[in-house]
């Protein structure tokens, strides 16, 4: 079963990646109108922490 969990988190359908099989595409504007396009929400919070108000964890549940 640890194989298994280590295995499925480098799978590019599986792992943190833009390619996760659930992954969405977003479109995000900045206060000063600077737009991002991303697939994998959460994967682009976590690349781009510094420019959040808070924790990753409070902008993605919000």
């Amino acid at each position: 079963m640890k194989k298994a969990n280590e295995m499925a988190s480098k799978s590019p359908l599986t792992g943190r990646f833009e390619t996760h099989m659930h992954a969405k595409e977003w479109v995000i504007q900045t206060p000063d109108g600077q737009i991002y396009k991303c697939r994998n929400l959460k994967n682009w919070l976590r690349e781009h922490e510094d420019m959040l108000d808070g924790t990753v964890r409070q902008a993605w549940m919000a």
